[in-house]
């Protein structure tokens, strides 16, 4: 495939993606229960039918650290199969978006709390990935003020400059907004950091 889109001429970025609390043991081959920044169950129902959504388990440092590895060795397999480069989903309440929540993440450890903590993840996340396959091909979708999926941020504004800013001198390919309003349409585009 990544062959067709460059014979037309086409670059492509594969986006990578973790539901986190957003997934049900029903959904999962063995039954698991989902993972998130804490045990905190979302609002809402599967998409089986309006059953509620489990409490999930709260990742451990450990794990989170194995997250941004699992990251790292798809964006590489992504490159390998031919892609462009990868794009980072942080919107629309999965993983990385639970993390910058004030609601899905009741940490108190280095990844909760304060804004500085709970950009921990998406940044360290950022940063492997560009270290792994390189800035000019590593990319992230945020989405400021989107509450789809149960997810309440307190402090958009704030927490946004934050992240944006500890995104710019890794000097990424591109960083996507999409408003609440534009998550499943058009987003506006920018990039973190780079000039080019």
């Amino acid at each position: 495939m990544t062959d067709a889109v460059h014979d037309a001429g086409g670059r492509i970025f594969i986006q990578l993606m973790h539901v986190g609390r957003i997934a049900h043991p029903d959904n999962t081959p063995h039954g698991r229960q989902p993972v998130a920044p804490s045990a905190v169950r979302p609002a809402g129902f599967t998409t089986s039918g309006p059953r509620q959504m489990p409490v999930p388990r709260e990742l451990s440092s450990d794990e989170i650290a194995t997250a941004v590895q699992d990251f790292r060795a798809a964006s590489a397999a992504a490159i390998k199969a031919g892609a462009d480069g990868v794009e980072i989903h942080g919107v629309n309440g999965y993983l990385v978006h639970q993390f910058l929540s004030s609601n899905a993440n009741q940490r108190t450890d280095r990844y909760g709390g304060s804004i500085e903590n709970r950009i921990r993840f998406a940044v360290g996340l950022a940063s492997g990935i560009a270290e792994e396959i390189g800035a000019g091909r590593t990319g992230i979708r945020i989405s400021p003020g989107n509450t789809y999926n149960d997810i309440v941020e307190h402090d958009t504004t704030e927490l946004y400059r934050a992240l944006v800013g500890a995104l710019a001198p890794l000097n990424l390919a591109t960083c996507t907004s999409c408003t609440a309003a534009t998550t499943h349409g058009s987003a506006r585009s920018a990039r973190c950091g780079r000039r080019n």
